[in-house]
């Protein structure tokens, strides 16, 4: 028995009360993973799940398994922890969750550095959507996944690593941009606006589900009408590069703008009127210790968003 693979597709299972909703989270077929599961049953001679409750429940045994399964698991990375305590980081591996954005606007800035400073411990980089990322930390698949709050699973703890300020893209040749030109302040990192001269701006806006919607939502609000959206897109880097095009402004996450103000002609708006924006964290199983070398690039990470927050 893969003791790993067991414990995810159980723990999985039990997590969604169905095998149909954790075989789509786990991208495999419902009849595969109800087949893996009768294969164990059969390997171990008892009945795991109690596939007539609905939700589907586990049985007395299944549920003894699944908590020894999360005990082999635990031995397994406090060994690993173990190795690299005594070889006092001369060598390890940190297995790392993140969404593509993260990745590029984050860790790419980071990862040389420690390497550098730590090189044989070796980073990997998971990419997934919030969800997936979310999943594999509480399964103990990667050390930490960088997440925003609220966290779904009650299993995982978290450091808090930057809370973002939402920014106000806008062409350095628009007519916004313009009008505002050498207004900013030395001591400001960003041009101070207030929401309600937005009032004739065409918006670039994220779809629904992104989570820097919910800035067009407020900004709304505060103007109290809809304001003209000019289009929609699911990519914030699209967004960036129309609004950089002069055909309208959007909205943009502080940490995106540091990469987006050395690429694009934009000029960055910071409103008087702060829009709400989930902090990020780097959450992981409180079950699962980190080992000294996730830890130290943990820490790394921390002060590079403490420092770039600051400046």
């Amino acid at each position: 028995m893969d003791h790993e693979k067991a414990y995810e597709y159980l723990k999985k299972i039990h997590d969604k009360k169905s095998v149909t909703l954790a075989a789509s989270s786990l991208f495999v077929s419902q009849p595969s993973l109800s087949q893996y599961v009768i294969r164990l049953e059969n390997e171990l001679g008892a009945k795991i799940l109690i596939r007539e409750a609905n939700p589907i429940k586990f049985t007395e045994f299944g549920e003894f398994l699944l908590n020894r399964l999360q005990n082999i698991n635990l031995i397994h990375k406090s060994i690993i922890k173990g190795a690299e305590e005594i070889n006092n980081l001369d060598r390890g591996k940190v297995v790392v969750g993140a969404l593509n954005f993260h990745s590029i606007m984050l860790l790419s800035k980071i990862i040389p550095m420690f390497s550098k400073k730590y090189p044989n411990i070796e980073i990997n980089i998971v990419e997934g959507t919030l969800l997936e990322l979310e999943d594999l930390a509480g399964l103990g698949n990667t050390d930490f996944s960088i997440l925003m709050l609220p966290l779904k699973s009650k299993d995982l703890t978290y450091d808090f690593l930057m809370e973002e300020k939402v920014l106000i893209a806008a062409s350095d040749k628009s007519d916004l941009a313009l009008r505002y030109k050498g207004s900013k302040k030395p001591c400001e990192k960003f041009i101070k606006i207030d929401i309600n001269e937005l009032q004739n701006e065409k918006f670039i806006i994220l779809t629904p589900e992104k989570r820097l919607r919910t800035a067009f939502e407020e900004t709304a609000r505060i103007l109290n009408k809809t304001p003209q959206v000019l289009t929609e897109t699911n990519d914030i880097t699209n967004a960036v590069i129309l609004a950089a095009s002069g055909l309208g402004i959007t909205f943009c996450p502080s940490l995106f703008s540091i990469e987006s103000a050395q690429n694009f002609p934009l000029t960055f708006f910071s409103p008087i009127q702060k829009l709400s924006i989930r902090p990020i964290v780097a959450a992981y199983n409180k079950a699962y210790p980190l080992s000294k070398s996730a830890r130290c690039f943990l820490d790394m990470i921390k002060d590079f968003c403490q420092q770039i927050t600051n400046d």
